[in-house]
């Protein structure tokens, strides 16, 4: 690893992702770190050490993120990325603006996005890294996110990820829904963000595919996969 006063740049096998966002947040540093994961680069914002932004690099994966998970509705999105190109204005305020998303829906699911990115990133990984002084991301600033909450967070869910992993232990699982439910299941309530995961479930799509379908993180579409299964009511191939 090559550090510097006013860079930064590794690999986070020898500089795990904790302890690089430990070393921005402590040094008050402002700027993004963009880490290579992936097909997709990922975006970590800082100002004065606090994260503003965690998530995708490209617009198209935060809108896949955002509007998968329902904070903000398609028309809306379209609409603020194309007032906001050109005009000088952020997108974060524009996604506020006519009032189709609140501030604070729209914080909490940036939280969750950070959330969500920063798990990943505990994941062992070689992935490159690199610091730079200069803070892009249109959607920056739409949150100011303590390093060592968001990094709890993601460790409590890499835990429970663990407990996923004994049920769908590969993502290339092809997942159906059971013809009848269970003798103890006589009603079934479906939570809103967990709908557009069961009606992905098709029996053809293996759950890589349904996270790519849905644009929701890999966590969450497992932590719901997850729920059906263990009760019953959505099944893999490897279960008769």
């Amino acid at each position: 690893m090559v550090a510097a006063t006013a860079s930064l740049a590794g690999s986070l096998d020898d500089f795990p992702a904790p302890a690089l966002f430990r070393l921005v947040a402590r040094s008050r540093r402002t700027g993004t770190l963009t880490i290579q994961s992936g097909p997709h680069d990922l975006a970590i914002c800082f100002a004065d050490g606090v994260v503003t932004y965690a998530g995708p690099a490209e617009l198209p994966g935060v809108r896949a993120a955002l509007v998968g998970a329902g904070v903000v509705p398609p028309p809306s999105w379209e609409r603020a990325e194309r007032d906001s190109t050109g005009a000088g204005a952020r997108l974060v305020d524009q996604l506020t603006q006519d009032r189709a998303v609140t501030p604070e829906v729209l914080h909490d699911g940036l939280y969750e996005l950070a959330v969500n990115t920063v798990f990943e990133l505990l994941l062992p990984s070689r992935a490159p890294f690199r610091f730079e002084a200069a803070v892009t991301h249109r959607l920056a600033g739409g949150g100011a996110f303590d390093v060592e909450a968001v990094v709890a967070d993601a460790a409590a869910r890499l835990q429970a990820w663990r407990m996923i992993a004994d049920v769908i232990p590969t993502t290339s699982l092809v997942v159906r829904l059971v013809p009848q439910l269970p003798v103890d299941e006589a009603r079934v309530v479906i939570e809103r963000e967990e709908w557009p995961v069961l009606a992905a479930v098709d029996g053809v799509r293996d759950v890589a595919a349904i996270v790519t379908h849905t644009g929701l993180s890999a966590f969450g579409v497992c932590g719901v996969l997850h729920r059906l299964i263990t009760r019953g009511i959505a099944a893999t191939d490897l279960q008769p």
